[in-house]
C-alpha cells in the first residue's frame, strides 16, 4: 500500500506510543481493537523515495443490533489512474463489505465518476444486495477525474432521503436561501448538482477543465493554470457565508472574462445578520439573460431567505 508522508508520519507516530510490542493496542476489554504496522524499510532515507506499510487491524465480531439505521452515498473514483496497482479491485471489495454489513433499513446510494458523473445506484433502501454487488462489480476504471462532481451527486443523493430518524446531518443557517437557489437552478438547468455544506453552496452542469492564459497589469503572460468551467449550456457557481463586510481588493460586483466563460463576482452585504455572501458564478456565452437576472435578484436579497 503507497501513503502519503503525513498518513505515515501520524500512524508511526501512534505506534510509537506502545513500546512493548510491534504494533499498537487499544487498553484490553471486551471490544478491544488491535492495529499493527509492518514498514518494508528498517528506515527511511532523508532524500526520500517510496516505502510501503503494511496495516492489519484485529477487532472483536460483535454485530450491532440496536444502531440507528444509515443514509449513506458512496462515491467511488473509476478514472484511469484507478486500474494502477488495483486500487479499483480493492475500492470495490470494500464498497462490497459495506452493503454485507447494511440492513434493509439502511439507505444507499453509489455515485461514480471519471470525467462524467453517474448514479450507479439511486437512493434506496438496502433490499435487493444481489443486484448492488451486481453494479459494483460492473465498474471497471477509464478516463480522467472529477472527484468535485462525484461529491457534488453524492451530497444530493443523501439529501434526496434527509430523515430524523437516521444518521444525518442538516446545515439549517442557508437551507431556505439554498432551497430558493436551487429552485431557480433546476429550471434553467434540470440536471444540475447542488449540494448545501457548512455555510457553503455548490452547483454545476456539464463542466470541464480549461487550461487558462491571462496577461499581467505589467503586460506579461502569466503561466498557464487549469480551472474548471462551463461548456457551452453549462454552468458553475460556489457561494459562501462570511462574517462581517467583502473585504476583497476586486471591485463588487465584477466580471471577469475567460475567455471560454466568464466569471461573476458579487458579494452582497446584510447589516442585519452582519454577513455577505461571497459568490462566483461561472458561465459561458449561451447563458440565458432571465437566468443571469434572477440569479442576480436573488442573491442581492439573500438576507430575506435565512434562517
Amino acid at each position: 500500500m503507497k501513503i502519503t508522508g503525513a498518513f505515515l508520519s501520524l500512524l508511526l507516530g501512534a505506534v510509537a506510543l506502545n513500546t512493548t510490542g510491534n504494533g499498537m493496542a487499544f487498553p484490553p476489554g471486551e471490544a478491544s481493537i488491535k492495529i499493527e504496522g509492518r514498514i518494508n524499510y528498517p528506515y527511511i532515507s532523508h532524500r526520500g523515495g517510496t516505502a510501503y506499510l503494511n496495516i492489519y487491524v484485529t477487532t472483536p465480531d460483535r454485530p450491532r443490533t440496536d444502531r440507528r439505521p444509515m443514509n449513506i452515498s458512496v462515491v467511488l473514483d473509476r478514472s484511469g489512474s484507478m486500474a494502477d496497482e488495483r486500487k479499483i479491485d480493492y475500492s470495490k471489495t470494500a464498497l462490497l463489505k459495506l452493503v454485507d454489513q447494511l440492513t434493509s433499513d439502511d439507505i444507499l446510494s453509489i455515485v461514480i465518476y471519471d470525467d462524467v458523473v453517474e448514479v450507479l445506484c439511486d437512493a434506496q433502501r438496502v433490499r435487493n444486495k444481489r443486484e448492488i454487488r451486481r453494479l459494483v462489480q460492473s465498474v471497471y476504471p477509464r478516463n480522467s477525474t472529477n472527484l468535485g462532481g462525484g461529491m457534488i451527486e453524492g451530497f444530493r443523493q443523501v439529501e434526496c432521503n434527509l430523515d430524523r430518524e437516521y444518521v444525518n446531518r442538516v446545515i439549517p443557517a442557508l437551507k431556505k436561501f439554498y432551497s430558493e437557489l436551487r429552485g431557480l437552478v433546476r429550471r434553467h438547468y434540470p440536471h444540475a448538482t447542488s449540494h448545501l455544506l457548512k455555510d457553503t453552496i455548490h452547483f454545476e452542469h456539464d463542466t470541464r477543465v480549461f487550461i487558462v492564459h491571462e496577461p499581467l497589469k505589467t503586460g506579461e503572460w502569466q503561466d498557464p493554470w487549469e480551472e474548471r468551467g462551463p461548456k457551452p449550456g453549462g454552468i458553475l457557481c460556489d457561494l459562501e457565508l462570511r462574517k462581517g463586510k467583502y473585504g476583497g481588493a476586486a471591485a463588487v460586483p465584477q466580471t471577469f472574462d475567460k475567455r471560454y466563460f466568464t466569471v461573476w463576482l458579487l458579494a452582497p452585504y446584510s447589516a442585519k445578520h452582519d454577513c455577505h455572501l461571497y459568490v462566483h458564478l461561472y458561465y459561458p456565452r449561451d447563458v440565458s439573460a432571465e437566468f443571469l437576472n434572477q440569479f442576480g435578484e436573488l442573491v442581492r436579497d439573500f438576507e430575506k431567505h435565512m434562517d
